[in-house]
């Protein structure tokens, strides 16, 4: 689900070129398939944003870890 949401929102514009592409593959995808377990966290509300939290649409955080800690 994770791989799928985030590849959804990579791609809202467009298919990625093969740099922005292996970027994702090598440091996110890497980190979200090789995850014990991976936590989709909720929404805090947008008294939380960062000061560019509202320049996207869209908003995904997870928290991944392994049984010796977090990735």
């Amino acid at each position: 689900m994770a791989t799928q949401t985030l590849r959804c929102w990579a791609g809202q514009h467009g298919e990625l070129s093969d740099s922005p592409g292996d970027v994702l593959d090598a440091a996110l995808f890497t980190v979200v398939n090789s995850a014990s377990r991976l936590y989709r966290l909720c929404d805090l509300g947008s008294t939380v944003f960062h000061d560019w939290g509202g320049v996207h649409t869209d908003f995904h955080e997870f928290f991944a870890s392994t049984r010796s800690g977090s990735l």
